[in-house]
């Protein structure tokens, strides 16, 4: 029997991929407009994280142009989420680059396995779709909720796994211990996860600190990346140079992460999509 949920995503797959590439984003630009009316606490907290990140009051042009751009960008990640789903895996090395890969081999090469934190930047699909291109075995987290549970079957390609937050520690603990990489986004915080506060943008924020934990009880490196769009149907997946656990406590290696995220973010500001709660007040 065919699934009616992958009937429906495969209906909009191809409403994405039927349009000339230059439209492919009109209806994602023409949703997002209209957030600031329909959902204004969302866009109130995007720009209020924006002008802290930034240093600046919330009705700063910055950060209310940011803000915006923000909501767009993530609109037009939704759209490219269907467009890749489509795409082998072929096509999809050919719309991508790579910045930093040897940060990963070097991680890889100690054969303890990589965690793979990313923050809320740019596009992770893609990001996961290259991996399984490269043949790069991953175990990918994702929250166990209505939405994540939505676009699970979508998310799954060859040499990727997918599982819940809630029932993720035995799957990563397995995938290490196979050399393989585990993903997780980590720059937010969720109810139920363990934070601490470290530097973040010049200012205390609360950051979950599963990846350092895992990263101290297997020795695994934590690399920090991020696929962001260069163009339409373009993107780069960026690597920082691997974190290793050797003589750190989870505070001071969350602290790491959160250095890597924020040099990541800086340089992409507009596709990073702070819509929760960051800093403490």
């Amino acid at each position: 029997m065919t699934d009616p949920l992958q009937t429906v995503l495969g209906l909009a797959t191809a409403a994405v991929e039927a349009p000339p590439v230059r439209y492919r984003y009109s209806v994602a630009d023409a949703i997002s407009s209209a957030i600031p009316l329909l959902a204004p606490r969302l866009y109130r907290r995007t720009r209020h994280n924006f002008a802290r990140a930034l240093g600046v009051g919330p009705r700063h042009p910055f950060a209310t142009r940011l803000a915006r751009q923000s909501l767009r960008n993530f609109a037009r990640m939704a759209i490219d989420f269907l467009w890749v789903r489509g795409l082998s895996n072929a096509q999809v090395a050919a719309v991508t680059e790579l910045e930093g890969e040897a940060h990963l081999w070097e991680a890889f090469d100690a054969k303890r396995g990589v965690v793979l934190v990313l923050p809320h930047l740019g596009c992770w699909d893609v990001a996961a779709a290259r991996a399984s291109a490269a043949g790069v075995p991953i175990t990918v987290v994702t929250e166990a909720s209505w939405a994540a549970r939505l676009t699970l079957d979508s998310r799954r390609r060859p040499g990727v796994s997918i599982v819940p937050r809630d029932h993720s520690v035995r799957p990563l603990l397995r995938a290490l211990s196979r050399g393989e990489g585990v993903v997780l986004l980590s720059d937010l915080p969720r109810p139920g996860l363990s934070t601490v506060e470290v530097p973040f943008f010049g200012d205390r924020a609360s950051m979950p600190d599963g990846p350092a934990r895992v990263s101290l009880r297997t020795e695994a490196p934590v690399v920090a990346v991020a696929c962001v769009r260069t163009s339409v149907g373009r993107y780069r997946v960026v690597f920082r140079p691997p974190l290793w656990a050797d003589g750190s406590t989870v505070q001071s290696l969350t602290s790491r992460v959160a250095l890597d995220f924020e040099r990541l973010i800086r340089d992409h500001l507009d596709q990073w999509y702070p819509f929760g709660h960051i800093w403490a007040n």
